[in-house]
C-alpha cells in the first residue's frame, strides 16, 4: 500500500512539472502576445496621452487638492505616434496629476498645475480642453486642462 502511495505521488509530481504552460525563462510581456518582441536598447515605453475635447458633467471637489471631472468626450486629437485611448462619446472620471516641487508638494506656480485647478470651477456644459491619461488600473488621470 506505501509503493501504491508513493508511486501515485511521484506520477502526480512529474505530471504537474510537466505541465507548464510556457518556458519560465521567457518573460510575459504586452510585446510578446503578437505584438514583436522588443528591438533591443532602442525600445521605449511610450506615454499613453490622449488629449481630448470634453464637456464637463460634474466636479466632485475631495478636498483642496483632490477631486474627480466627470466628463463626456466630443472629440479626440490625434496622438503623436500612437491612437488616442479616449474615444468620443466616452464618459470618464478623471482625477488630477499636480507637477510637484522638488520637495514633493504641489507646485502651485507651474503653468500645468493652473489649468487643473481651473478645472475644479468648471460647471456642467462647460467645454474644455484635456489631457488625460488610462492608467493601469483603468481609471483616467487628468494631466493637463485649458479652456477652449
Amino acid at each position: 500500500m506505501e509503493r501504491f502511495r508513493t508511486g501515485i505521488l511521484l506520477v502526480a509530481l512529474f505530471l504537474g512539472l510537466s505541465c507548464r504552460s510556457s518556458d519560465p525563462r521567457k518573460e510575459d510581456t504586452p510585446a510578446s502576445h503578437g505584438k514583436g518582441e522588443p528591438k533591443g536598447p532602442g525600445t521605449a515605453i511610450a506615454a499613453n496621452f490622449s488629449h481630448a475635447t470634453v464637456a464637463v458633467d460634474t466636479v466632485v471637489i475631495t478636498d483642496s487638492l483632490r477631486y474627480t471631472a466627470y466628463l463626456y468626450v466630443t472629440k479626440v486629437s490625434p496622438g503623436d505616434r500612437l491612437p488616442s485611448l479616449a474615444e468620443p462619446g466616452a464618459h470618464i472620471a478623471a482625477s488630477p496629476v499636480y507637477m510637484r516641487s522638488a520637495g514633493g508638494k504641489v507646485d502651485i506656480a507651474a503653468e500645468r498645475n493652473s489649468g487643473l485647478f481651473a478645472l475644479r470651477r468648471a460647471k456642467a456644459g462647460d467645454t474644455l480642453e484635456v489631457t488625460v491619461s488610462l492608467l493601469s488600473d483603468g481609471s483616467w488621470s487628468l494631466v493637463g486642462a485649458g479652456k477652449r
